[in-house]
């Protein structure tokens, strides 16, 4: 939870409970986050792989760019969270000081153990916020480059595919498209406006919690695209569903809905 113009973060959870840190805690969830953007541009560069023709002039150097950023993803992932070492400061001091200058409102948890603050005078926080901005920047200049080369091989390979082929890798380039919306709304958008709150350049305390809702669904939303942009995944979670609710009302199976399994998925 933050508060402005006071940054701070309460945990209050099963965590706080068991006695883990108020800081651990922040610093697994960025890991977890990082890990999973991480995760997602892993799957977008497989579903890229799969749509670009193996016919393609420069097929082998698209793959291996693909492999050598997927490394740096992963890598950068779990490097860019040390970043956040950078906010570490005295808590009795920082909060101190924010009393002292008299930064209204203060919210009834300050002074708690569990509510972490950030301090206007914590000479890192520049530093804490340059790293933020090149993390957002790299995700937003991924989210233009990954489409982009998608299309344009598309486009000059369209004349030596099958339609049938064309309509299916238009297929994956819509699902690509998706997965890169879920990346801007629940990971860039999230975090512009967290960061943009750190350099009091937003000071509405409704909108940062409220855009930090958005992060948290990253991973259900991620799946949720995978799955219904998939026929045979979709067509599978139907038939699931109908089975719950033959259960729950009693009534007969539709003997014409299919299960696919993983060999009738790739074959």
């Amino acid at each position: 939870m933050v508060f402005v113009p006071i940054v701070g973060i309460y945990a209050d959870g099963i965590l706080s409970m068991l006695g883990v840190h108020p800081f651990i805690q922040l610093y697994g969830m960025f890991m977890s986050i990082q890990i999973n953007s991480a995760i997602l541009t892993h799957i977008t560069f497989y579903r890229m792989k799969i749509i670009i023709p193996m016919s393609f002039r420069y097929y082998t150097q698209v793959i291996r760019f693909g492999i050598f950023s997927t490394v740096f993803m992963y890598v950068g992932a779990i490097l860019s969270v040390n970043s956040i070492l950078l906010t570490i400061e005295d808590q009795m001091t920082a909060k101190n000081l924010i009393y002292v200058m008299n930064i209204r409102p203060i919210p009834s948890v300050f002074w708690s153990e569990k509510y972490m603050v950030s301090s206007p005078r914590n000479p890192n926080t520049p530093a804490f916020l340059v790293c933020g901005t090149i993390c957002i920047g790299f995700y937003i200049i991924l989210c233009i480059t990954l489409p982009t080369i998608c299309f344009i091989i598309l486009h000059r390979t369209r004349h030596s595919l099958s339609e049938k082929v064309i309509k299916a890798q238009r297929a994956y380039l819509r699902t690509i498209l998706l997965q890169v919306l879920v990346v801007v709304v629940c990971i860039i958008m999230p975090f512009s406006v967290f960061f943009a709150g750190m350099a009091d350049m937003i000071t509405n305390p409704v909108i940062i919690p409220a855009s930090l809702i958005f992060a948290l669904c990253h991973g259900s939303a991620s799946t949720l695209i995978h799955l219904l942009s998939n026929k045979p995944f979709r067509d599978t979670m139907k038939t699931q569903l109908s089975w719950v609710k033959c259960l729950l009302t009693c009534s007969r199976l539709d003997r014409s809905s299919k299960v696919h399994t993983m060999s009738s998925i790739v074959g």
